[in-house]
């Protein structure tokens, strides 16, 4: 969240982006309306304990298998820089089956701090970023984060003798054509492979992914720690690449199906609770203060569904709303996830989420 009244724009040109920004500006009016009217009702509660909490937690699950006892469990976020496209996805490590979860390069949703984004916003921010507002998405924490480059993947190919993958169809490459079937590709074909300029640059990304995991050879890039990294590949299990769930929105913009993803988070990477739902103003001003907010509190079981900035800049002291008596609860944990605040009550919710916060100077104090 930035000083400005009016949120970052949104990467996209096309009817269906504008009719987006009509859509938020009418769910900023209705959110705005509600906390106006909610002002004169909510109750505030002193919870006078600071607790303030790190930007990293370990994410639960089951345990591991016998067959991969070897390999820590972990959750990490996997980008490709290069190709034309954002190419990204999160890998839970641990089992002889290792889930993988690609994300759609044409997403369109909330990124703490920045409003209403795509994709390609999250993969344009640095790493650190990126992991938070990927985090966010999920509704769990991610341990670690690799942001590969082409060149990187193919030196690990390589030094592997080359990768095998296995094609749908035939690709033509600079001297001869491969496919369909398993093929061995050397790092300059690999790296071509992935920067065929057309639409199915997302295609093959998950067709090359589970071989980079696999690759015995280390993967090297901008990670938040590369030795822990080298200890989690290559992955040591089977590669399952699931299906990132989506529905189209009201105004035509392909959005994540939430229900769907976290029902997805449980099954496959052992995600026990479904993340509560906030929304987040900035009302201390200063930039970039949505996403040190979300970094405290998406690894305490919250996600961000909308962000914007407060009717002014005065807030001295954080309010962290309930939206009715049954997250109450919730909102005390997440008031010691920012460390700082008070928690209220109002019985007139904003309708977007379980709880609102607005960020006061305490935060950044």
């Amino acid at each position: 969240m930035t000083p400005t009244r009016t949120p970052p724009p949104p990467i996209r040109t096309s009817r269906a982006a504008r009719m987006a920004a009509r859509e938020r500006r009418r769910r900023l009016t209705a959110a705005s309306v509600a906390l106006i009217l909610a002002g004169a009702a909510w109750l505030l509660f002193a919870d006078g304990r600071s607790d303030p909490q790190g930007s990293a937690a370990s994410v639960g699950g089951a345990s591991r298998t016998e067959a991969a006892a070897d390999v820590p469990p972990a959750l990490f976020a996997v980008s490709l820089r290069g190709g034309g496209v954002p190419l990204m996805a999160v890998v839970r490590t641990g089992g002889a089956e290792v889930p993988v979860l690609t994300i759609p390069v044409d997403l369109s949703l909330e990124i703490p701090g920045l409003g209403q984004g795509t994709t390609a916003t999250i993969a344009g921010q640095g790493a650190k970023g990126m992991r938070v507002s990927l985090a966010n998405v999920i509704g769990t924490w991610i341990d670690h984060y690799l942001r590969l480059d082409m060149d990187a993947i193919a030196t690990v190919a390589d030094a592997a003798g080359g990768l095998g993958i296995t094609l749908p169809g035939t690709a033509n490459l600079t001297g001869r054509t491969v496919g369909p079937g398993e093929v061995v590709l050397s790092g300059t074909e690999l790296h071509e492979y992935l920067d065929i300029p057309g639409p199915n640059a997302f295609t093959r990304w998950e067709i090359v992914l589970p071989s980079i995991l696999q690759a015995p050879t280390g993967l090297t890039g901008v990670s938040d720690d590369l030795e822990e990294m080298a200890r989690l590949l290559p992955v040591g299990g089977e590669v399952r690449i699931g299906t990132f769930p989506t529905r189209i929105s009201s105004n035509s913009a392909r959005v994540p199906d939430y229900a769907a993803l976290d029902a997805l988070m449980a099954r496959d990477f052992g995600v026990e609770r479904a993340p509560v739902a906030v929304l987040v103003q900035n009302g201390a001003g200063g930039a970039a203060i949505g996403g040190p907010v979300a970094a405290r509190l998406v690894p305490e079981g919250f996600r961000v569904v909308f962000s914007s900035n407060a009717d002014d800049f005065d807030h001295r002291t954080t309010e962290v709303i309930a939206g009715g008596e049954e997250y109450v609860r919730d909102a005390q944990r997440a008031r010691r996830a920012l460390g700082v605040g008070v928690v209220g009550l109002t019985h007139v919710p904003s309708g977007l989420a379980d709880i609102t916060i607005v960020i006061g100077k305490d935060f950044t104090a």
